[in-house]
């Protein structure tokens, strides 16, 4: 069920697309572990049906964690993320796990080394290793292919067992295994045939101010727009025209206000079930060179607070126009930096966009009136 439940967070959140072999991967690969779980021997009337329950809320919570955890790798280290998310569950089950051995002190004591080396094996071993690796993994691959190899355990766990004598080969389990070999090779399978290259352009404008210079050359291209993007319009447009191109038009509005009224952002979840997008060409002008997009942006509003006071007596209020002194000159020196991710060159900038203040009046307290 993980492989399942995560491909359904990551295609809701919009952080994967749909595509006809992922789905029939999923579909082949989740009936051999129901064949294998003996679901057709399900009895909700029993009192194991309540742990089933449990079971699925997990199966849910850890799908969700594998899609939240890919966003997280794009930023941090697959090493430096297992060492946090270690570092707090340990933090967290430290009082109910001290609770259980100070109650339990005595048979603690009385085990045998074989349990011993079963607990280091599974701490070790089946946790800090498993989620250090599925991390890594995560750095390279959707969320979705890493939860869908869990579809593998129950094949190496039967195999183990039928090698060590503790079960035999059945009907049952070569089938299920067979089933989930073939989905989780229908998961590589890469639909490069389908694959598209997107054009990207807004067609809206940036709003005319008052103090705007008008072109008036006869040897340019003069209006609204020609060169932020019409002009990058007129090549997709020419382009797509073409019938044996490999391209996809995305056309979009409000690029050139707020970010939540983004047109593109509407776009989004349409684009990643409908197209199999390699890469994006984004038409903006940037003077015939090549450039590269941004990995990611992050808006924040900062709001400063001060006390208000009549401008001939400042020392009585607190005024936030001169705290915003030192942020400026934070984000003056802070224009530009460069990184390298995988051998490519990236820009990181932080800038303000817009400053605005107002006043806000709060009623008077009992205790003030």
């Amino acid at each position: 069920m993980i492989p399942v439940i995560t491909f359904l967070f990551a295609w809701i959140l919009g952080r994967e697309g749909l595509n006809r072999y992922k789905s029939l991967s999923l579909v082949v690969a989740m009936s051999g572990a129901l064949i294998l779980m003996e679901i057709d021997k399900l009895d909700i009337s029993s009192d194991l049906f309540v742990g089933d329950v449990f079971i699925f809320i997990n199966f849910t919570c850890f799908g969700l964690f594998l899609v939240l955890s890919k966003s997280m790798i794009e930023k941090h280290s697959s090493l430096g993320l297992s060492v946090l998310v270690m570092s707090i569950g340990a933090l967290l089950l430290i009082p109910v796990a001290g609770y259980g051995i100070y109650n339990n002190w005595e048979s603690w004591l009385n085990l045998s080394w074989w349990i011993y080396f079963a607990a280091f094996y599974s701490i070790f071993f089946a946790t800090v290793i498993t989620y250090s690796l599925n991390y890594y993994a995560m750095e390279y691959v959707d969320s979705s292919k890493v939860a869908l190899f869990i579809f593998f355990q129950p094949v190496v766990a039967g195999t183990l067992s039928v090698a060590i004598g503790k079960d035999e080969i059945t009907t049952r389990l070569i089938l299920s295994s067979f089933l989930i070999m073939l989905g989780l090779l229908l998961s590589t399978v890469e639909t490069k045939s389908n694959s598209k290259v997107a054009l990207v352009g807004h067609v809206d404008t940036v709003p005319i101010v008052d103090d705007q210079e008008r072109l008036s050359d006869s040897e340019k291209i003069s209006g609204r727009g020609a060169v932020d993007m019409k002009s990058g319009i007129a090549v997709m447009i020419n382009t797509l025209l073409d019938e044996k191109s490999n391209e996809v038009g995305i056309f979009y509005t409000a690029e050139e206000g707020p970010i939540k009224e983004n047109g593109l952002e509407i776009l989004m979840p349409t684009l990643l079930s409908e197209f199999n997008i390699e890469f994006a060409i984004i038409m903006e002008p940037t003077n015939l060179e090549c450039q590269l997009g941004c990995l990611g942006t992050l808006n924040a509003e900062l709001i400063i607070n001060g006390k208000s006071s009549h401008s001939a007596r400042p020392w009585i209020g607190d005024n936030p126009i001169l705290k915003m002194n030192e942020l400026l000159e934070f984000l003056k020196e802070n224009e530009v930096k460069e990184h390298k991710i995988e051998g490519l060159d990236f820009k990181e900038v932080i800038s303000a966009t817009k400053i605005k203040g107002c006043l806000l009046y709060t009623s008077p307290s009992p205790r003030d009136s």
